[in-house]
């Protein structure tokens, strides 16, 4: 989706896309927080972005699996209350590739929040996707 990296980096020929991260920023509903579902949305996007400009795009169910767990294991780790990841946490992490100087967990993650958080992705993504499909019908 958007990987960081820098100077002290593994990958160091790693260039960080500044328009990727501050077009996640963007899908930000309260303007301070990026949530679950500011997330799904910006990734619903992206994914639709590579379909259309990358005719031998492949996204399957490997994919979409890690892709969620990814998701998952992010919001679990950096997340705050509701798993809402402050935008200013987004930024150091993503542009800088490093954890925030004051940060503090808010809660210990375990595979069992991981999972959670992953299962809740996956709702709120076939939500989305039956509200847009909903969207349409009225439409027609």
């Amino acid at each position: 989706m958007i990987t960081c990296g820098g100077s002290d980096a593994f990958f160091v020929n790693i260039n960080v896309n500044k328009n990727l991260i501050n077009e996640l920023i963007s899908f930000s509903s309260d303007g301070k927080n990026i949530s679950i579902y500011d997330l799904v949305l910006f990734k619903r996007k992206r994914l639709n972005d590579c379909v259309k400009e990358n005719k031998n795009f492949y996204y399957r169910f490997k994919q979409d699996f890690l892709g969620t767990g990814e998701m998952a294991l992010l919001l679990s780790v950096v997340g705050q209350k509701n798993f809402a990841i402050p935008i200013s946490t987004v930024q150091t992490f993503l542009e800088h590739c490093r954890v925030p100087v004051n940060y503090k967990p808010y809660r210990n993650t375990n595979h069992f929040i991981v999972v959670y958080i992953m299962i809740k992705i996956k709702f709120i993504n076939t939500w989305v996707g039956f509200k847009n499909q909903v969207n349409k019908l009225i439409k027609n």
